[in-house]
């Protein structure tokens, strides 16, 4: 944990001394270039990857790369997007890109006022009134606020939430056109910079926050429906979740990518739910739970790193090499120049090899992709592991102080050469580990399916026999080949049953057996009265925790 926390900082520091390095060499006039014009890069497969399109200065253009591969065959009518835009309204849209944006969408700009999907408390100021107990504005407010999470982990009735019914009934038909705009088979959705001259890593992907909070309504809507017995109807909110979540998962952005694992373990959460309370036949547990272990993984992480993951350093580099010194300090009256104007000022200087930052990142990025391509879990792990293995080894070599970056000059190499590298290592550092965290998030979210699956097979169970069984092996084999293994520890997934209810789950990424507590919970060992310990696993309950048992914020 130590070294996550700050090898980061290091690198950055690190790339602080790039810039002293190059304000050092460019005022001894050590290292000027080889005749390629000033801060040109070389365009090239093994530099910047792809070779067009182009900007005006003769840069590769990312964002526009990006665009043009996500928009390649969606027209207007089949874009998801488009629909689930007119859904939301075009609030979350910068004004300043908006028509670049529609026009990209192939559409018109949206009005500002229309039948759009109206967040939860944004018109319901009185409502809070509605709670009707004696408790303080703050707890009120807080039980107010926390009714669609509430709503979305179990059946409720309009009695229980009267403001959370009053809010889906005024989203009821915003919330069906959603749910017919997830029928649609594509999603495009723009990248836009509110500035053409600012890096890839400033690119804008609007109304991603909207969508996922369209999936929580749905959700609760969901269990509103299965309350008065409309299971169909339930499921039909829930399928809508799991297809907005592959229509998502099509960006090629890790944003869009953890939305959309987020919003189909959701939709997962929902089915279990559904499972239980539902009171499914044997058939219709049996051929949910088919349908939702056949849905495709909603991410393909290897295209997100392969296009946005990588694009994004390499597009910094090219930023770097040919901004000027105004632009990296945001200043323009050089009588004001501090030392990071300084610095600035000599990443202007071009006297870095950028071709050589840009293979290294371009060499770390391929390995990446090659391990999480893998098609054997087992491999694919093991490959990954051996990534981040020699990257945090990379990283402590690298310098963290100005002596050691000033000794890096030691070898005799050429100094464009030493920069370019020790600025081609910081970054690749910085943009795998990022990767590497977002792949741990992601197979956390992953586990979500598994257990639905398993949560809808033991309805199916529970339909034949009166009650649940007393193990998951019990399943095997009428109602399952195998029991799934939990990814986390490699052996079964965790089952507790009383008959009635039970608890399961996964032991989460720490991989220690929590008991399926998941979150913040007073500390049994604690000193000070607001002590807590948290806990990771991922589970299934069919008897929610007692809220008083956790560690409220």
């Amino acid at each position: 944990m130590r070294s996550r926390s700050h090898l980061p900082f290091s690198i950055l520091l690190l790339i602080a001394l790039v810039a002293a390095g190059l304000w050092w060499f460019g005022v001894l006039g050590g290292g000027h270039g080889t005749g390629r014009p000033q801060g040109r890069i070389t365009i090239s497969k093994e530099t910047t990857f792809i070779t067009e399109p182009l900007r005006e200065d003769g840069y590769v253009d990312y964002l526009a790369a990006i665009n043009q591969s996500a928009a390649d065959g969606v027209s207007a009518e089949d874009n998801a997007a488009v629909a689930l835009l007119e859904v939301v309204g075009p609030a979350d849209v910068n004004p300043k890109v908006r028509d670049r944006f529609y026009a990209l969408l192939g559409t018109v700009p949206l009005p500002e006022k229309g039948e759009y999907f109206v967040p939860f408390g944004s018109r319901f100021p009185p409502a809070v009134e509605k709670i009707g107990d004696d408790t303080d504005d703050g707890e009120r407010q807080r039980r107010f606020y926390e009714q669609p999470d509430r709503g979305m982990e179990r059946p409720w009735s309009k009695e229980e939430f009267p403001a959370l019914a009053e809010w889906l009934a005024e989203n009821d038909k915003p919330l069906d056109r959603a749910v017919r705009a997830t029928r649609r088979p594509r999603c495009y959705l723009p990248l836009v910079c509110v500035d053409s001259s600012q890096p890839l890593v400033f690119a804008h992907q609007p109304c991603l926050y909207q969508w996922s909070d369209l999936s929580r309504a749905l959700v609760v809507r969901a269990m509103f429906r299965l309350q008065a017995g409309r299971t169909e109807e339930a499921r039909s909110d829930l399928m809508a979740c799991h297809r907005m979540a592959r229509l998502i998962g099509q960006a090629p952005t890790a944003i869009s990518a953890l939305t959309a694992l987020n919003i189909d373990a959701r939709a997962c959460c929902g089915h279990a739910v559904l499972a239980h309370h539902g009171r499914l036949t044997a058939q219709q547990a049996t051929r949910w739970a088919d349908e939702i272990s056949s849905l495709p993984c909603p991410v393909q992480w290897t295209e997100v790193w392969d296009r946005t993951g990588r694009f994004e350093p390499l597009e910094s580099i090219a930023w770097m090499s040919r901004t000027n010194p105004d632009q990296w300090s945001g200043r323009e009256d050089p009588g004001t120049r501090g030392a990071l104007d300084a610095l600035a000022a000599a990443l202007a200087g071009k006297l870095v090899d950028w071709d050589e930052a840009l293979r290294i990142v371009n060499a770390w990025q391929d390995r990446l992709v090659q391990a999480a391509s893998n098609p054997e879990d087992a491999e694919r792990a093991a490959a990954l592991q051996q990534v981040e293995v020699e990257l945090r080894a990379m990283a402590k070599t690298l310098p963290r102080d100005f002596p050691n970056f000033a000794g890096s000059f030691a070898s005799g190499s050429s100094p464009r050469r030493v920069l370019g590298e020790l600025l081609g290592q910081g970054l690749a550092f910085l943009t795998l580990d990022l990767e590497l965290e977002q792949l741990r998030r992601a197979k956390r979210w992953e586990v979500s399916p598994k257990l639905a699956c398993i949560a809808l097979t033991l309805a199916a169970y529970r339909a034949d026999h009166g009650d649940y069984p007393v193990t998951l092996d019990d399943l095997r084999p009428t109602y399952m080949a195998a029991v799934p293994l939990d990814p986390f520890s490699g052996k079964p997934l965790q089952f507790r049953c009383d008959g009635k209810d039970y608890t399961l789950y996964s032991v989460g990424p720490d991989g220690r057996d929590d008991g399926g507590r998941s979150g913040s919970y007073p500390d049994p060992n604690r000193i000070f009265p607001d002590a807590v310990v948290e806990y990771d696993d991922i589970a299934i309950r069919t008897s929610p925790a007692v809220e008083s048992e956790r560690k409220q914020p």
